[in-house]
């Protein structure tokens, strides 16, 4: 059916994950037998592994179900924009599913051609595929039919708006053909990109300046929007020769020859990565100036396209609002013949002059353009940050989210809280979004493990973190927090910044590092993980709870790192099951046990879970119990309180118990809440199964080898071999006994005598029987008694004799 072939041996395998590296989309009876079979053979000589439909395929009615699996399932997707393109229904429901994969898969490359048609026909639906699409409305008049029509004009609109590849009779086929086989083996292969799973993005280091292939091909990285009059022959001239030295390709307008200058103009302002805009004070004069400027308005919503305003001897609100030099160009242009544009050039000078830039006024020009080149350097090299493998499950719907907030235009400062429990995958969310929109910001940073860095380093250096990912220089003398911040906020105001601040615990460390939107330019993000929900409320724009895993994602997280598939092994479904289990939803946890557990028999596995019954596996309890580790004495004793007696029970019935205890309770459940250490649900407390563990154990760890010496007991077994060997001490001051065992036991007054502490006790049993008489688990001699002056809860299902003892004091 499908034409494929598999690489023998290359490094650029298909990550797991992917099946294919490249799926083909295009117009057979326009491309099948010429530029597509060149373009796949092409591909098949460099061990690309590629999905190319056959014929047969594309003579149903309906999508192939093929297609649709192998368009998940290919890393890169080249979508060949012939003349006939959009005639076919076929090919335009193609193309919808790969751009609404394109939303939900991290790291799914498009990459668009352009053959032998100009993007802006594609994009808006001109020409021959406006005759098509009304050729396909005319045939389409139900709602259904409009619908779908719709979905295909808005993936025409996205594709047309990628960067790609554009092949005119002017062109070589052969040579461009090779342009798009070498990007596509330089993605593969790593040379500029870091691929993990579904994770792709650009390398720490910088390519060659005569690299011209890339994920999104620019012609050039940079364009100069500026007024000759006033700024050619200085400022312009050095900056372009600073970007020049750092190897920024650039573009310049001597570099026009023989062709009608305008046109050129604005295909290079398509072309360009980033366009830096020089408002200076004779700008306005220049009709040309103004007429970019529009045509870079027409452009901002180029995917990856950055435009930043930079403010030279001028005021930006000069601009905004148009005072000074800027009004009197204007009312010279109202006795022109370019009156009727004024509106447009308002509109565009406007949106510009909101965007966050660089304001150069007082001081040396030469550390202003250093400063400039720096991050435009920085941005063009954006690293990516690792990512794990093992994405399974993760919530992209709030990803995208977030992604749709982003408008190239807009003047909001957004702050946005993830929290979560530890090991919920707070930090792969932070990071899987930074690698997607760090490229639309002049500043990006992600300052990683705040908690743990700022008690190594201290909050000073992780200020100047931030200030060095800005490009922010002379720094050196920086002494302390106090003296950074005003350095913050006068420097990072007028730039677009994404900054992530991970694992935040204490708000010194948001009033350090982020302490105010203002602080921040235009359009900028501020990104905040951590497990103290409090932190967030009264500062964040929105929150987001990261939630645990259900059953088949958690399943499928597991067998990628036990099995390194997406299923369990033969014979070891059931095991998988119960480990699933066991973990509820825990990324963390999932990976952990996945590594921990490869490779085993299943006589090792049923041997490990024994174990984890019992003790929970260290990897996993490290992080969990950082959050614990932070709490004071008090809320320490209500978390283990819940874990060991109350995970379940109805909120306002434990907070009368603890209070009875001296525990403040209501602020202590607060706390515990905040930290995720607990849920409220129905007014019912809710603990994680792996933090109920984790409170367990920290309990058996207080005397692993003489349980009568820990302060709380609630394992079945070891309660009964406690009272029936009498070893119970001053320590214990509370008793969960679940008596539904075989075995019936004996208590006497000798088995409670030394534990003069106890304030908390519950005898229950889960069979169905209600009474302890007749399932006989408990026998009492008639004389028992046991301690009551500090017991606060008291709770014995079929108590066996006829009255609590005349000794029983009750408070």
């Amino acid at each position: 059916m499908a034409s494929v072939i598999q690489r023998r041996s290359s490094s650029s395998s298909p990550c797991r994950g992917w099946n294919f590296d490249v799926f083909l989309s295009f117009r057979g009876e326009d491309t099948r037998h010429n530029f597509t079979d060149h373009l796949y053979k092409a591909l098949v000589r460099e061990r690309i592994h590629t999905f190319r439909d056959s014929e047969e395929l594309r003579r149903r009615e309906a999508i192939a179900g093929e297609l649709l699996k192998s368009i998940e399932e290919s890393r890169i997707c080249v979508i060949i924009l012939s003349e006939n393109y959009a005639d076919s229904g076929w090919c335009l429901d193609e193309l919808a599913k790969i751009m609404e994969y394109r939303m939900k898969q991290t790291g799914k490359l498009v990459f668009p051609i352009f053959y032998r048609v100009e993007a802006d026909d594609v994009r808006k639906q001109q020409k021959g595929y406006g005759k098509a699409f009304a050729d396909h409305e005319s045939r389409n008049r139900d709602e259904e039919g409009l619908r779908k029509i719709e979905r295909w004009r808005e993936a025409l609109s996205m594709v047309g708006n990628i960067g790609g590849w554009t092949l005119r009779d002017d062109r070589s086929e052969l040579a461009v053909i090779q342009e798009i086989t070498s990007t596509i083996w330089k993605c593969l292969n790593r040379e500029r990109f870091h691929v993990d799973k579904n994770i792709v993005g650009r390398g720490h280091g910088r390519a060659s300046s005569s690299t011209s292939a890339s994920t999104d091909p620019w012609e050039y990285e940079v364009y100069i929007n500026f007024s000759a009059e006033d700024a050619r022959y200085n400022f312009t001239d050095y900056l372009y020769a600073a970007l020049h030295q750092k190897g920024i390709r650039t573009f310049r307008e001597e570099e026009l020859r023989g062709e009608e200058v305008e046109t050129s103009i604005f295909k290079a302002i398509e072309k360009s990565r980033c366009i830096l805009v020089i408002f200076s004070q004779y700008y306005a004069d220049s009709h040309r100036s103004l007429e970019e400027l529009v045509k870079i308005i027409e452009c901002k919503n180029q995917i990856g396209k950055l435009i930043i305003p930079i403010f030279y001897h001028i005021d930006p609100s000069d601009v905004r609002k148009l005072n000074g030099s800027y009004n009197y160009a204007f009312r010279k242009h109202e006795g022109n013949s370019y009156a009727h544009k004024k509106q447009r050039w308002r509109d565009a000078l406007r949106l510009v002059a909101n965007l966050s830039g660089w304001h150069v006024r007082d001081g040396s020009e030469a550390d202003a353009i250093e400063e400039i080149t720096g991050a435009i350097f920085g941005r063009l090299s954006q690293k990516v940050l690792y990512v794990e493998e093992g994405l399974v499950g993760m919530d992209f719907g709030f990803i995208d989210t977030i992604v749709q907030k982003i408008k190239p235009l807009s003047s909001d400062v957004l702050m946005v809280g993830i929290y979560g429990l530890g090991g919920i995958g707070k930090t792969t969310i932070a990071k899987v979004l930074f690698n997607h929109i760090a490229s639309d910001f002049m500043v990006a940073s992600f300052i990683a493990d705040v908690k743990e860095s700022s008690k190594r380093n201290g909050l000073l250096h992780l200020q100047m973190q931030l200030l060095r990912d800005s490009s922010i220089r002379n720094i050196e003398s920086v002494s302390n927090v106090d003296e950074a911040i005003p350095i913050i906020k006068a420097r990072l105001c007028f730039k677009k910044v994404l900054l992530v601040l991970d694992d935040v615990d204490h708000s010194r460390q948001l009033e350090a590092l982020a302490g105010d939107h203002n602080w921040f330019g235009p359009g900028s993000i501020i990104i905040v993980t951590t497990r103290e929900k409090h932190l967030l409320e009264d500062t964040m724009n929105s929150l987001y709870e990261v939630k645990k895993l259900n059953y088949k994602g958690s399943i499928e997280l597991f067998s990628w790192y036990a099995f390194n598939q997406n299923h369990p092994k033969e014979r070891y479904e059931t095991l998988s099951k119960s480990v699933v289990h066991y973990l509820d939803g825990l990324p963390l946890g999932l990976k952990a046990l996945g590594r921990f557990q490869r490779g085993k028999t299943v006589r090792e596995w049923e041997s490990e879970l024994r174990k984890l019954k019992q003790e929970p596996n260290q990897e996993i309890l490290v992080v969990l119990k950082r959050s614990y580790d932070e709490l004071d004495d008090m809320q320490k004793q209500i978390f283990l309180d819940v874990a060991c007696f109350f995970n379940g029970e109805d909120k306002d019935f434990v907070t009368r118990i603890l209070d009875a205890c001296n525990f403040c309770a209501d602020g202590g459940i607060r706390v515990l809440t905040d930290k995720c250490l607990l849920s409220i649900l129905d007014n019912k407390i809710w603990m994680h199964d792996l933090i109920q563990q984790m409170g367990r154990d920290i309990v058996r760890q207080e005397s692993p080898r003489y349980p009568g010496q820990r302060s709380r007991l609630c394992n079945p077994e070891v309660i009964s071999c406690v009272l029936t060997e009498k070893t119970g001490t001053e320590a214990v001051d509370g008793i969960l006994f679940n008596f539904s065992i075989p075995k019936p036991i004996h208590i006497t007054t000798e088995s409670f005598v030394k534990m003069k502490n106890l304030r908390l006790l519950k005898f229950y049993s889960q069979l169905e029987s209600t009474s302890a008489k007749e399932h006989n688990g408990v026998q009492l001699s008639k004389d028992f008694e046991f301690p009551s002056y500090k017991l606060r809860y008291l709770y014995w299902q079929g108590y066996p004799l006829e009255s609590l003892p005349s000794s029983f004091y009750a408070k």
